[in-house]
């Protein structure tokens, strides 16, 4: 690795992306459309436990890198489907 490269290049964020809606996770009941305003889950063991419980349908885990703006798909999983109430 290069010394120019700097630390600074190595952070990555840890996201939840709803494959269904394509929106980002930024809370329990809260998503959004940009990268920037998603929850960092620090860990990907813990962003894909998370995704399982709270996102409804299929869901992947990325790595995102602020600086750069790039995207790496990490891992993919299916959320428990939501169970609602009949009219």
């Amino acid at each position: 690795m290069s010394a120019a490269m700097g630390a600074d290049n190595l952070f990555m964020r840890i996201l939840i992306q709803n494959l269904e809606n394509g929106k980002y996770l930024a809370g329990v009941r809260k998503s959004v459309a940009s990268v920037y305003n998603a929850k960092d889950f620090v860990s990907p063991a813990l962003a894909y436990a998370i995704g399982n419980k709270i996102v409804a349908g299929r869901f992947r885990v990325i790595l995102h890198s602020p600086e750069s703006g790039g995207l790496i798909d990490f891992m993919a999983g299916a959320g428990q489907p939501k169970h609602r109430a009949t009219d």
